[in-house]
């Protein structure tokens, strides 16, 4: 029983690889199907067919399902993750830049664990050369290239510091492997790099409007921007509680999300509020930090 239920699994990798080889000969980007499959393999991809890796996609695409299946240590399971790498290959002219590759079934239907997976959150070093490629192309195109890396961080303490004001061209020319082997870039800054890419993307798309300019801030401090424009068309000058609600209270919001706690009560301590504002001394005292700390 095992074994009918296998063979018909084998059938149907052979039915989807004919269909994708026919797909991406007609229709694909040569210059996507002159590089070699490792090109789209992702650091948590396992199990690969390795011998078939450095070999163009083209080629794989003309070469029979039957030689394929017949290359030794090639079973079905590595051949449907080979059916995979085929399918971003196919996806990769226009893929939705948070959109994760689809899995094909790695066990046969009707079998414990054959059951299709819940789609994955956005996972960094899930990326591919190949998707990285596509959104420095678009970082250049958008014109990206000077904004901040810490920009686009959805806090600024899960970045190093010393990345929050590099520009995105410091890595949109170089590719995902020579980032990890440049000095001090470890796992947890080519992280953050990777989901500021992603954060940029999803929020821009990956082709440029012709008339329609985009600019980057906070989320928060959107409100606040407009607020301080309408003020500069104003003839009064707005009252202290307004100045509050509108300007600082956004503010302290966005203080909550990238700096630690500690900051955060120094600067609240420090506001000219009445009845609340502390002197440095004070400060100081209370928090245990020297008064040159707190300035």
């Amino acid at each position: 029983m095992v074994t009918l239920v296998r063979s018909v699994w084998e059938l149907q990798l052979q039915r989807r690889f004919e269909e994708l080889s026919k797909r991406l000969l007609d229709d694909a980007d040569p210059r996507r199907l002159a590089l070699p499959l490792a090109h789209w393999v992702s650091p948590r991809d396992r199990g690969l067919p390795r011998m078939l890796l450095r070999r163009p996609g083209e080629e794989i695409a003309r070469t029979p399902f039957a030689r394929l299946a017949g290359t030794r240590g090639v079973g079905p399971r590595k051949l449907a993750l080979l059916i995979q790498l085929l399918e971003r290959i196919l996806e990769a002219d226009s893929p939705p830049p948070s959109e994760a590759y689809p899995r094909l079934a790695l066990r046969p239907a009707g079998l414990p664990g054959s059951e299709p997976a819940e789609a994955a959150p956005f996972d960094p070093e899930a990326v591919t050369e190949a998707a990285w490629a596509a959104w420095c192309a678009a970082v250049r195109q958008h014109g990206l290239d000077r904004e901040p890396l810490g920009r686009f961080a959805a806090s600024l303490r899960s970045v190093p510091r010393g990345l929050w004001r590099t520009p995105l061209a410091e890595y949109a020319g170089a590719t995902l492997e020579e980032i990890r082997s440049r000095k001090a870039h470890g796992r947890h800054r080519v992280r953050a790099i990777v989901e500021a890419f992603h954060a940029a993307m999803s929020a821009v798309g990956s082709q440029p409007s012709a008339h329609v300019a985009v600019r980057f801030l906070p989320r928060r401090l959107a409100p606040v921007e407009n607020w301080l424009q309408d003020v500069g068309n104003r003839r009064d000058f707005p009252e202290a509680a307004e100045v509050r609600e509108r300007f600082v209270e956004p503010l302290m919001d966005q203080l909550r999300t990238d700096v630690p706690e500690l900051v955060k009560r120094v600067v609240a301590e420090r506001l000219p509020v009445p009845g609340r504002r502390r002197t440095a001394r004070q400060t100081a005292a209370g928090l245990r930090l020297s008064r040159a700390r707190v300035y």
